[in-house]
């Protein structure tokens, strides 16, 4: 809604303001359109919103330039034609401009050789540029500046422009597109593995459950990202190495000698334009072990190995009829549970008792909507009424889809309501969102999410935690839930589990079984190093292409199906 809503709003200002010149004399107000509908793109995608508004530049451009023109002498101006042509030409390039702009690498914390021209001129000076000269031309109206000003200004901007389209065609034509220099920058870094990462900006919690393990590992490595969005905020957010390579052309300048291997966090589609590189190792993470399609996506196939945390992983292939060679399994562990701490009090003989509610987002599509927010006020009064305190965590992705961040919103003014009558601390929002999930997993005494990794996570607690059934089938499909009590689609049994979660507990044992299904039979002390030890096998391996004989998975010491 919000990128429809972007354009129609910026389009309709842009003829708002283009009518108010040709039919009316105020031209002030135009002004204050002009500045309005700027003002509003900026807001919605900053200074990375080139391309997406040129109708609406090319309208505002021309009304500026029309109230320009009505207060020229009855004369041609060539200086006003001139720039009125270059102004518009400008404009109406955004986009290929923008292309010739876009650099074919970006890197961080590496050291590249960067041109001059390309540090100043890029898609975000590009559009300012733009921006600023329809501003000039609107207030030249105003204030009845001389032609030749508009001329000098449009003139400025077409030498830069020009000098960016020299630099391109001699860069394209010289230096392979400055592949080059991201070849020879990692070469000098001698990277022995890649973390590559395909997705948008508000899920690059995937790379950051992982990157404390990786740097564990005590080796060189590279992020490599594919998303340009995400470019910014992962750079901003590391000291290791980032680079961002957006074409399969910049992915093959990368590849160098050092590299052994490449990690994978997610089922991006562009995961396949390094996969073909057979002569490295290839790994599969994944970012969370849980039932949802993405653990037994037969993609996961084209992956060497695929480093899971226990047998259920292995399993849940086969019960939904995924074909996967055993030979690509390894049981890690999941080392992001190494620090949640085991409870050792039964959840009947504490008083004041933490509900961690931890509701997924909806997914892209309706057979992956395992979401319980629209029950969650349900969910909520029953804890209540029991006296428990409430950590609601919700899933970070939760506000792309606009009913769930209704509902999301509603819980938390449910839990403001009980906070002020009961005293109770509960914990929302952002408050809820920062830190690990860890943190919250040992402050609470139970937890009650629908189907994700958290459950995998928090079932090394050995707590009680109860999982929702929005869709009427998580029974009969899903091995977690012989631990775990659940809750119906339609809230029918809340406050029978409710009371099984905080009160007897009967599933216990059965808890503590499920564990070690799931999560590996590995020793608590020294948990992480189940997967660190594979990981690093796997890097200090030659390449595929150097082995003299095939690569032996029963030398693993870590556990193997």
């Amino acid at each position: 809604m919000r990128r429809a809503l972007g354009p129609v709003t910026a389009n309709g200002l842009a003829v708002l303001s283009l009518v108010i010149v040709l039919g009316t004399s105020w031209r002030w107000l135009s002004l204050t359109l002009v500045l309005v509908t700027l003002a509003a793109n900026l807001a919605l995608h900053g200074t990375r919103g080139l391309g997406r508004f040129i109708v609406s530049h090319t309208i505002l451009a021309a009304g500026a330039l029309a109230a320009y023109a009505r207060r020229m002498p009855d004369e041609v101006d060539w200086a006003f034609c001139v720039a009125a042509a270059l102004i518009m030409s400008f404009i109406s390039m955004e986009n290929r401009l923008g292309r010739l702009a876009e650099p074919a690498f970006r890197t961080r914390h590496l050291r590249t050789r960067a041109r001059p021209l390309r540090r100043v001129l890029n898609d975000t000076t590009i559009y300012l540029a733009d921006c600023a000269l329809i501003v000039l031309v609107a207030a030249a109206a105003i204030v009845a500046l001389p032609s030749w000003v508009l001329l000098v200004g449009a003139l400025g901007v077409g030498i830069l422009y020009a000098g960016l389209l020299v630099d391109s065609l001699y860069t394209k034509r010289h230096r392979d597109g400055g592949r080059g220099d991201l070849t020879r920058a990692l070469e000098h870094y001698q990277p022995e593995f890649y973390l590559h990462w395909d997705g948008a900006p508000d899920a690059t919690y995937q790379i950051f459950m992982w990157l404390p393990y990786l740097e564990r590992l005590d080796r060189r490595f590279v992020i490599v990202l594919r998303d340009r969005r995400s470019f910014a905020p992962v750079a901003a957010a590391t000291g290791r190495p980032v680079v961002l390579c957006p074409t399969i052309a910049s992915i093959e300048a990368a590849i160098v000698p050092s590299l052994r291997c490449v990690f994978y966090v997610n089922n991006g589609v562009r995961n396949g334009h390094i996969v073909r590189f057979h002569e490295l190792t290839h790994v599969q993470l994944l970012h969370g072990d849980s039932e949802k399609t993405a653990s037994y996506n037969p993609v996961n196939a084209m992956f060497d190995e695929l480093f899971v945390a226990g047998r259920a992983a292995i399993d849940r292939y086969a019960r939904n009829g995924v074909d996967m060679p055993r030979d690509k399994f390894r049981i890690v562990g999941r080392p992001q549970v190494e620090s949640v701490e085991v409870a050792t009090t039964p959840i009947a003989g504490i008083s004041n008792r933490t509900v961690l509610y931890a509701p997924t987002w909806t997914g892209l599509f309706t057979d992956t909507n395992h979401c319980s927010l629209p029950i969650g006020a349900r969910i909520l009064r029953e804890l209540f009424a029991r006296g428990a305190t409430v950590i609601l965590r919700a899933h970070p992705m939760t506000s792309s889809n606009s009913r769930a961040a209704a509902h999301l919103a509603e819980l938390e003014r449910i839990l403001a309501e009980d906070r002020a009558v009961s005293g109770r601390r509960h914990v929302w929002g952002a408050a809820a969102s920062a830190g690990q999930f860890v943190d919250w997993a040992n402050r609470a005494d139970a937890m009650i999410a629908d189907i994700s990794s958290v459950i995998s996570d928090f079932l090394y607690s050995e707590k009680p935690f109860a999982v929702t059934d929005m869709n009427g089938d998580l029974v009969s499909a899903v091995p977690v839930t012989r631990g775990a009590y659940v809750i119906r689609g339609d809230a029918s049994n809340v406050a029978e589990v409710v009371d099984n979660l905080l009160g007897a507990d009967p599933l216990a044992d059965v808890r503590r079984a499920v564990k070690t299904y799931y999560l590996g039979d590995f020793a608590a002390e020294g948990y992480a190093e189940a997967f660190l030890t594979a990981a690093r096998q796997v890097i200090d391996a030659p390449r595929r292409h150097e082995l003299s004989k095939p690569h032996d998975p029963a030398s693993a010491p870590a556990v193997r199906c």
